[in-house]
C-alpha cells in the first residue's frame, strides 16, 4: 500500500480507538519499550513528546521511568525550528520549560534549554503511523525525521512505536527513507 493510503487509513484507526484502549496499548508499548531500552543500555535516548488528540504513544510515561532508572541516562526532545522542516534537539529534565507548537506539541524552550547534537544521541524513538514488515515507517509525511536521522551517527539505533502490527509492505518508498533497527507495538517487538 503506498504511504499516503495508509497514513489516512492509520490516522483514522488511531483516532477510532477508545480512550481505554488507548490507555492498555500505551501500558503493553511502555512495558516492551522499556525492556529493550534495559537491553540496549543507550546513555542518551531521543523521545517525542505526543500531539495533543492524535492518540499518538505516550511517550512520557517512559522518559518519566527512564529518569526515575539513573540519572546518567540523557534524554532528548525535539524542536521544530519555525518554518522549516528541521529539528533541533535539547535535553529534556526537571529543568526544562516546554512550550506547545502550532501543531499542539509539546517541545523545549530553545532560550533556555540545553542543546544536544544529532552525533551524541545513542537511540532514536521514531514517531510513526504505519510500517512494513521489512522495517520501514510512515511518519506524518514531513521529513524531519528523516532529515535528522541523517545527521546522526550510523550506529544510532532507531526504534519505532507502533499502536498497530505491521502492513506486508510499503509500496513507494524513495532513498529518504531509513529502515528502523527495532519496532515495539503492544504485541511483539521487531527487529531488522
Amino acid at each position: 500500500m503506498e504511504k499516503k493510503k495508509l497514513r489516512a487509513l492509520y490516522r483514522q484507526e488511531r483516532c477510532a480507538l477508545s480512550s481505554e484502549r488507548t490507555d492498555l496499548l500505551n501500558i503493553a508499548l511502555f512495558s516492551k519499550a522499556i525492556a529493550l531500552l534495559t537491553e540496549l543500555k543507550p546513555k542518551t535516548i531521543h523521545l517525542f513528546l505526543p500531539q495533543a488528540g492524535a492518540a499518538e504513544p505516550y511517550t512520557p510515561r517512559i522518559i518519566k521511568s527512564l529518569q526515575a532508572q539513573s540519572s546518567a541516562i540523557r534524554i532528548a526532545i525535539p524542536y521544530i525550528i519555525p518554518g522549516t522542516k528541521t529539528l533541533q534537539h535539547f535535553l529534556f529534565d526537571n529543568h526544562t520549560e516546554l512550550i506547545a507548537n502550532q501543531w499542539g506539541i509539546m517541545e523545549p524552550n530553545p532560550k533556555s534549554s540545553i542543546a544536544v547534537q544529532p552525533k551524541e544521541i545513542d537511540s532514536v524513538f521514531l514517531p510513526l503511523l504505519a510500517f512494513d514488515k521489512n522495517g520501514y515507517r510512515v511518519g506524518y509525511g514531513g521529513g524531519f525525521y528523516d532529515r535528522f536521522l541523517a545527521e546522526c551517527k550510523p550506529e544510532t539505533i532507531k526504534i519505532g512505536l507502533s499502536m498497530f502490527e505491521p502492513v506486508d509492505v510499503i509500496s513507494d518508498l524513495n532513498k529518504w527513507d531509513v529502515r528502523m533497527d527495532y519496532c515495539v507495538t503492544p504485541l511483539e517487538v521487531y527487529h531488522w
